[in-house]
């Protein structure tokens, strides 16, 4: 072999070597959302694959949850909250971040959208999930948090805004989680995921989450007295009255016979549904090969 042909083959195989790194390279997923236990209903199940595949996943609340009953105070409730999301967090192999905002009262300020891109910046994100910023109804903080989100998406590659924090060489990609208000809003799923592999993670994170699945949700809606003892009847309880965030509807099992063909989607018993945000960049072929490799793109 001459040597410029060993010169060749040596610098092909360092390209090839660089190229299986870089698509090996751990993806970091972040869920921005409002209370403790949100990211884990609407999106328990993915995060728990990601984590499976050795990528990292960060939730993050923007309020400690301190209205969500109707007999603790306050700050006893924020720290039990706290307690529950960590037990949720090893659960799903995942990382917390709950922010000190009274429940109730998030507002969509410049404050609170420097936190969220410093949030962005700081986890260095490839991927970013939050709610549906719709207007005219739903959780009051839900909404504030999804605009925030909006509105800092841009900004994350800004270096002068926020100058302290490095600004990030690309937007992340940004993506919506529809919550118990926008899933009744007409919309079709862009990406569904089964979670048939992840779905005991995914109701162990809610089970972890007792003061609101069992608790003040159900005080809510006036079914507390049906909430049993046992774990075999506490899961048929969530499926019963969580059905909307664990079984495909017709569009999830339509996708799915697209993207999987028919025998695959017709085998999923559980999945989750996301859709491309209205704003940011929208992920090519080979970019959604890379952040949805449980879906063999």
């Amino acid at each position: 072999m001459s040597k410029y042909r060993y010169v060749l083959l040596l610098l092909l195989l360092s390209h090839v070597c660089l190229s299986a790194t870089a698509q090996q390279k751990p993806l970091r997923i972040l869920i921005i959302k409002a209370h403790p236990d949100e990211a884990e209903e609407y999106a328990g199940g993915m995060a728990a694959l990601y984590a499976k595949a050795g990528h990292q996943v960060k939730f993050v609340a923007l309020t400690n949850g301190d209205v969500g009953h109707w007999q603790m105070t306050k700050k006893a409730l924020a720290e039990r909250r706290k307690k529950e999301a960590l037990k949720a967090a090893a659960i799903l192999g995942v990382t917390y971040e709950i922010l000190n905002n009274h429940d109730g009262e998030l507002e969509n300020n410049v404050a609170l959208r420097k936190e969220v891109v410093r949030i962005i910046r700081e986890w260095k994100a490839d991927m970013v999930f939050t709610f549906l910023p719709a207007f005219g109804g739903g959780h009051a903080d839900n909404m504030a948090a999804a605009i925030a989100v909006q509105q800092g998406a841009g900004l994350t590659a800004a270096p002068l805004f926020m100058p302290e924090i490095p600004a990030l060489p690309k937007t992340p990609f940004f993506f919506i989680m529809r919550d118990y208000f926008t899933k009744k809003l007409p919309h079709k799923p862009d990406i569904v995921i089964p979670i048939d592999s992840t779905i005991d993670k995914k109701i162990a994170s809610w089970d972890a989450h007792a003061s609101q699945f069992y608790e003040f949700a159900p005080w809510q809606k006036g079914i507390l007295n049906e909430v049993p003892a046992d774990s075999a009847g506490k899961r048929a309880f969530l499926e019963k009255y969580y059905a909307d965030f664990l079984f495909p509807d017709n569009d999830m099992r339509e996708w799915l016979k697209q993207k999987l063909g028919t025998d695959k989607a017709n085998s999923c018993k559980y999945a989750e549904a996301f859709e491309f945000a209205p704003y940011g960049r929208r992920p090519n072929e080979e970019e959604m090969k890379r952040l949805f490799p449980m879906l063999n793109y």
